[in-house]
């Protein structure tokens, strides 16, 4: 018995020790890396690391001071599953400075070229400190991305594993390190974790402090062609198209590597005749056509162009009602971390709904109009919904218009990008989707030809800047079929 018992105890101590080594922090306190740091300020940035190589802007901000180094390092490297916490241990002002750093590990966006490169996204600030790039690059890949190259050959990590990792002070100094990689990170692999927040990856880190140039392209068939989209409808059964007159170009330099992101916003509409008194649907969705050539690659989803206060209005014509309306989409918002929103998320919409005192009859442009019109100065209500979710009854058989605004919530990411292979994979990227149920009400004594309305806005930014509000209003000609068809 007391054999059986003993047997039990070593059992459970076994148990509990196997437990704690799942569990456990992996400590590798003795991997290390160092380096000197380049120090210059946010203003000098983008004289030295924002275009082509200028050995002559190096020398003159190096003889005057304006282009420092000093001694970091990195100690006490601790992995917990999918995070990563460290020491970064700074020289300033002759004192060494110690920051605590933590944050998630994530797949960088050098992914889409095949190099293995992880993220380290670390949130906030840490005594003060903004760490605005964590990058470990576990590859052997020459990097054109790096900032070195520019300044030191003798100091470059180019064609090694090496890390990247670049501070801003409280003042708007920066300490931009690039060094090898300890050998214990060297086993990570980017395709064991989620895609990287772009504000916290390798090429917009630096997008504020660089200056950009900006530009409007004109809209053609063959720049429609070269965003991968088509707008051959044909009738009222399929979508029909709306584009700006120019899509968006902005330029800027991050090193010497160049980007050109492009950006197209679209808006894709479906309406349809009421030929019997079954419900139809119409459909009104809010898109983007986007790339970036970096270094002359093309990759996708890493876009310094947005779209905001997304305001999007429908109304319908005569004998015709709304019962419901529901939506779909992906969109996010930005403050210091990204948050995401995709189908099944709950998102606050700004609300509004028109109902119409009596049967309208007679609609016209001018009428139309006019409803939109008011509703757009109306003061928006807030109202929570679920994207993808079954639709909400709009509570009235003489629903004429609806309006709805997504706010701060922006939209920029390709919706239908090409993948390996140059597949197209739909439904990434950012989007908003509403869906409308619409009946006939009342019975037309004839069949009858009559007029909806869509109307919307949005603000186009690039950065921290807006660049342009877009506004259109479309006519939405349509049938109502009298019953019987006559």
């Amino acid at each position: 018995m007391k054999m059986r018992i003993v047997a039990l105890m070593l059992m459970m101590v076994y148990v509990l020790t196997l437990s704690v080594n799942i569990n456990a922090t992996v400590a590798l306190s003795t991997a290390s890396t160092s380096n000197e740091a380049y120090v210059i300020s946010v203003d000098d940035f983008s004289k030295v690391f924002s275009g082509p190589y200028s050995k002559e802007t190096v020398s003159k901000l190096t003889a005057e001071r304006g282009l420092q180094t000093t001694n970091i390092s990195v100690s006490n490297i601790l992995l917990n599953r999918e995070m990563l916490s460290c020491t970064i241990n700074l020289t300033v002002g002759g004192k060494l400075v110690k920051l605590p750093i933590s944050g998630k590990l994530a797949s960088g966006v050098r992914n889409q070229l095949g190099m293995n490169s992880i993220v380290v996204e670390v949130p906030g600030k840490v005594s003060g400190y903004t760490v605005r790039l964590f990058e470990i690059v576990n590859d052997s890949k020459e990097d054109t991305w790096l900032l070195y190259d520019s300044l030191d050959a003798s100091n470059s990590v180019s064609g090694k594993p090496h890390m990247r990792i670049y501070l801003e002070d409280q003042n708007g100094v920066l300490y931009l390190m690039e060094s090898a990689l300890p050998t214990v990170l060297q086993k990570l692999s980017s395709n064991s974790y989620p895609q990287a927040d772009k504000y916290k990856d390798a090429i917009f880190w630096a997008t504020d402090i660089v200056e950009h140039t900006f530009e409007k392209i004109p809209v053609t068939d063959e720049l429609i062609a070269e965003f991968g989209l088509s707008t051959n409808a044909r009738n009222l059964e399929d979508y029909l198209y709306w584009m700006p007159e120019s899509a968006y170009y902005d330029t800027f330099y991050v090193g010497n590597t160049k980007n050109v992101c492009s950006s197209l916003p679209y808006v894709k509409y479906l309406h349809k005749d009421l030929d019997s008194s079954a419900d139809t649907t119409w459909i009104v969705a809010f898109n983007v056509a986007e790339h970036n050539s970096v270094g002359g690659t093309t990759l996708y989803g890493y876009n310094s162009i947005y779209y905001t206060n997304l305001d999007i209005s429908i109304a319908c014509g005569d004998y015709t009602t709304m019962l419901e309306t529901s939506h779909e989409g992906r969109m996010y918002e930005y403050d210091s971390t990204t948050e995401i929103f995709g189908n099944a998320a709950e998102i606050t919409i700004g609300f509004l709904k028109s109902t119409w005192p009596s049967l309208p009859i007679g609609s016209t442009y001018v009428s139309l109009l006019g409803l939109l019109d008011n509703m757009t100065n109306l003061p928006l209500a807030y109202h929570t919904i679920t994207l993808g979710s079954s639709s909400a009854d709009l509570f009235s058989n003489k629903v004429c218009a609806v309006r709805e605004n997504l706010g701060v919530k922006r939209i920029s990411e390709c919706t239908d990008r090409q993948g390996a292979n140059n597949v197209v994979i739909h439904d990434v990227g950012d989007y908003y989707t509403i869906h409308l149920d619409v009946t006939r009400i009342g019975s037309p004594e004839s069949t009858t030809t009559t007029m909806g309305m869509l109307m919307f806005s949005f603000d186009v930014w690039s950065g921290t800047t807006k660049r342009n509000t877009l506004y259109a209003t479309i006519p939405l000609g349509y049938t109502v079929y009298a019953p019987g068809g006559g």
